[in-house]
């Protein structure tokens, strides 16, 4: 995935994720409504090419999203084990 530009402030790549759980899923759910509000903006706009990265961007950060919820057994926080 080329990171060189984020579509959005909130999926900037290059600013640190928080240390705790709850905000990084905080900060990981921000940058998913960002990209998919901007998904919607630039298909508006009729600029399919950017639109088709920002979605690249949004499936990065929804898997973020997801492996950040991984326990190490394989469980996803809140399961009961």
């Amino acid at each position: 995935m080329n990171t060189s530009r984020a579509f959005t402030s909130s999926s900037d790549l290059d600013r640190s994720m928080p240390d705790n759980l709850a905000a990084r899923l905080d900060r990981i759910e921000i940058a998913t409504a960002s990209l998919r509000a901007e998904v919607v903006r630039l298909e508006r706009l009729g600029l399919a090419g950017a639109a088709s990265r920002c979605r690249e961007q949004l499936r990065y950060w929804e898997f973020l999203g997801v492996l950040f919820l991984l326990t190490p057994d394989g469980s996803f926080h809140g399961e009961a084990a």
